[in-house]
């Protein structure tokens, strides 16, 4: 008669260790955003004549499209490592993934330079989008984390993004009251809560 088969300790669902679980979804990432420029953006160079005045290269349902797409795909990475680390690599990853390319690319017809400071407005307004997203992602995500420190983090972005590129500071105004309305006040109203005496 053999011996029994000691039960095997229960496994973890995800048996990559959560830091490298964060790089590999961000690496990941950094590639789906330099795809999504060249699928949304990277074929049309050609400006439009709209009411007498050039416009383009890119119409609006391109870079709507486009920045949805890295969005998702973005909310989708957080969900697989839902670490607060992920935050900010996440949103650095798919950006730098997405400046690559379009970089290139604007610098290739520019003679005056100024696609610098398109990169640079890239830069910082798909970090901050995409840091309020991930931010709000978060908050769902982890119900038991302080709402109070994600309205805090969307109202220093806002004000940042109005110093530099006002049409941006939309997202983390928009994220802030998501939290605010679903999450904020809701905790400040519920029996029992100490804060919201």
């Amino acid at each position: 008669m053999s011996a029994p088969i000691p039960p095997r300790p229960a496994s973890s669902p995800h048996p990559v260790p959560p830091v490298r679980r964060v790089l590999i979804n961000a690496g990941l990432l950094a590639l789906f955003a330099a795809a999504m420029w060249f699928a949304w953006l990277g074929w049309d160079h050609t400006y439009y004549d709209v009411d007498g005045v050039a416009e383009g290269p890119y119409r609006a349902w391109q870079v709507i499209g486009c920045g949805l797409s890295i969005g998702s795909a973005a909310v989708l990475a957080y969900w697989r490592a839902p670490r607060a680390l992920a935050i900010p690599v996440l949103a650095i990853a798919a950006d730098g993934g997405f400046a690559v390319p379009w970089s290139i690319d604007a610098s290739s017809g520019d003679e005056t330079g100024l696609w610098v400071v398109g990169l640079v407005l890239l830069v910082l307004g798909g970090c901050v989008a995409l840091g309020s997203v991930l931010s709000v992602t978060h908050l769902f995500r982890h119900p038991e984390s302080s709402s109070t420190w994600i309205l805090i983090g969307c109202a220093v972005l806002a004000l940042l993004t109005t110093l530099v590129y006002a049409p941006v500071a939309v997202v983390p105004v928009v994220a802030g009251g998501l939290v605010f309305f679903f999450r904020w006040l809701p905790d400040r109203r519920r029996p029992g809560n100490r804060q919201a005496r």
